[in-house]
């Protein structure tokens, strides 16, 4: 009888032991599930602690792309001020090209030299003995619309060293084809050769 106790109290004890041992997997399954979650969770929260930042650059990104797209927009309105002023410049530009042009088909400017020794008024221009003159004419080479201005003076002078050098010039008969020059003297001057520059323009 003593020893089918034993076997019932061993029996209860392995029963224990086996209990024990199952609760025991039991927790450290728990435990380990436990930890698991843990670890799951420190990772969600790293994983939103990332979206986070991952949200405030995506954020910063917007902003900065809205802000490219202002800065896109305020140059092309700036480049479209721009083109409309060029286009304006060009406009007054041809337009200025146009009036230069015509400007320049409407003056005419013409210039020389009269040169003369007095033909067949030699002696009379030479022999000093009171007021005398001598007309020259001059022909244009082109043309004018009207009559132009005409403006001389004196570029050359051959005069005898005795007496005071006495000369006026100008310009009289002034058409739109040519004018004389007049060459003036007086008193005792005695004058042999007379170069005269002029210049015509309208």
């Amino acid at each position: 009888m003593f020893k089918n106790n034993n076997k019932h109290k061993i029996s209860e004890l392995n029963d224990k032991i086996n209990f024990l041992e199952n609760k025991n997997n039991v927790l450290e399954g728990k435990l380990e599930t436990s930890k698991e979650i843990s670890e799951l969770n420190d990772k969600i929260k790293a994983l939103e602690n990332r979206n986070d930042t991952l949200e405030s650059q995506l954020e910063n990104i917007k902003k900065e792309n809205s802000d490219l797209k202002n800065d896109i927009e305020t140059f092309k309105n700036g480049n479209k001020v721009l083109e409309n002023k060029l286009e304006a410049i060009n406009k007054d530009n041809s337009e200025l090209n146009e009036k230069i042009s015509h400007v320049k088909n409407d003056i005419n400017i013409q210039s020389g030299v009269y040169k003369t020794c007095f033909p067949g008024k030699e002696a009379y221009m030479r022999r000093g003995n009171g007021q005398r003159s001598f007309v020259g004419h001059i022909n244009f080479n082109k043309p004018y619309k009207n009559i132009p201005q005409v403006m001389t003076s004196l570029s050359g002078l051959d005069a005898g060293d005795m007496h005071n050098i006495r000369i006026t010039i100008s310009a009289s008969n002034i058409t739109t084809t040519g004018f004389d020059i007049n060459i003036q003297t007086w008193a005792d001057t005695s004058l042999y050769l007379v170069h005269i520059s002029w210049i015509s323009f309208q």
